[in-house]
């Protein structure tokens, strides 16, 4: 008597639990194509919908953190990414999310840890390739960053959204490959406009390739996009020398800079030469009387106080560069190439244009192309 009620009752239990994972895909894939195309609010809810339904769904939480992450919404989106890997510990895509929290924090050794796990999980995420290159490269090594690029670049032969083409754009911009870094940014920025990532990556990428005012565009639509970021002003500064309008790229540099940004020696230095180059001597050497003074550099910063020194007359150019090009490791030939292009400048303020052409060669030359002096150098010889 008890077997059809006990049979129907399982039928129907079945049924509701297939009814309940076809709505929980409906949200999930809703919320996931909402993401892909920038419909952030969107996409909020549906994930919303889906952790209501399933609390213990891995990819609901993971979904909701990325649409919060890129709303900039942090404190959110990290509390969503762990509640996913409390659930399911191998799942890339919340490992990727705070990979991507703390390399914007700045927080290069935290987000390189993120990046591993999710690279132990997956090998084939090529977002998790793309951010621990980043984090390398923010850390200054290059030398493990680019094969991460490499990697990336490879990972992705058919990318199919706008974030698939953002991550090869930047691990093409990574090895080098700006054009068809820039390529793969314009078809990211295309499927999401109003991306900010997309385009302040883009910007950098307009930087390499020498196109200052395409550069000043990204930015400026970077720092008017979704999610809220703040543009460095230093790169402001780097297009508009790029574009030979030295006196206002000495103004947005003097704006952004602070002593404790990564680049403040490199940017007081080039303040000066910018104002140099726009003819405003007296205040270049006022500027950089009165940075120094504050800055106090020790007697052991030997290449701060050489360059210095140099720019202002005090030493020749053969001991500038004496033994600069010594050493064939990244580092040095980053030195190397701020070096040779600062002295083609100062080749340029005499009038010896000749000199300063072979200058900006060298400085192309050592190979470090995603730096500032070798993206300015480029652009002189481009002239």
């Amino acid at each position: 008597m008890t077997i059809l009620p006990l049979a129907l009752a399982l039928f129907m239990q079945a049924d509701k639990a297939v009814e309940l994972r076809r709505e929980l895909d409906k949200h999930l894939n809703s919320g996931h194509a909402k993401l892909d195309k920038g419909e952030l609010q969107g996409a909020l809810s549906d994930y919303g919908k889906a952790i209501a339904l399933d609390p213990n769904h891995a990819r609901g939480y993971s979904g909701r953190g990325m649409a919060f992450y890129r709303l900039g919404r942090i404190p959110e989106a990290t509390k969503d990414f762990n509640r996913a890997l409390v659930i399911e510990p191998r799942h890339t895509y919340a490992w990727v999310g705070l990979g991507d929290v703390k390399g914007d924090a700045g927080d290069f050794d935290g987000a390189i840890a993120e990046y591993s796990k999710a690279i132990e999980v997956n090998p084939t995420s090529a977002q998790a390739y793309a951010g621990r290159g980043l984090a390398w490269a923010g850390r200054g090594e290059y030398d493990r960053a680019m094969p991460d690029f490499r990697r990336a670049a490879d990972l992705l032969r058919s990318p199919a959204d706008a974030w698939n083409f953002y991550y090869r754009g930047i691990g093409r911009h990574g090895v080098y490959e700006f054009e068809k870094a820039a390529a793969d940014l314009a078809e990211a920025v295309k499927l999401d406009p109003k991306n900010s990532r997309f385009h302040l990556q883009q910007g950098k990428t307009f930087l390499a390739l020498g196109k200052g005012q395409e550069a000043v565009d990204c930015f400026r639509k970077a720092s008017s996009g979704s999610p809220k970021i703040s543009v460095p002003p230093a790169l402001h500064g780097d297009a508009l020398f790029i574009q030979g309008r030295h006196a206002e790229a000495a103004e947005a540099w003097k704006k952004g800079v602070s002593p404790k940004d990564p680049r403040a020696d490199e940017i007081r230095i080039l303040v000066f030469v910018a104002q140099s180059r726009a003819g405003q001597d007296e205040p270049a050497r006022a500027d950089v009387e009165s940075w120094l003074k504050d800055r106090k550099p020790a007697a052991d910063e030997v290449v701060l106080l050489r360059t210095v020194s140099f720019l202002q007359g005090q030493t020749l150019e053969a001991e500038f560069l004496k033994d600069v090009d010594s050493s064939p490791d990244r580092r040095s030939r980053e030195k190397a190439c701020d070096l040779h292009f600062l002295a083609g400048q100062k080749r340029l303020l005499a009038g010896d244009a000749a000199a300063a052409q072979a200058r900006f060669k060298h400085s192309v030359a050592l190979n470090t192309r995603d730096r500032f002096s070798s993206m300015a150098a480029s652009a002189e010889l481009a002239k």
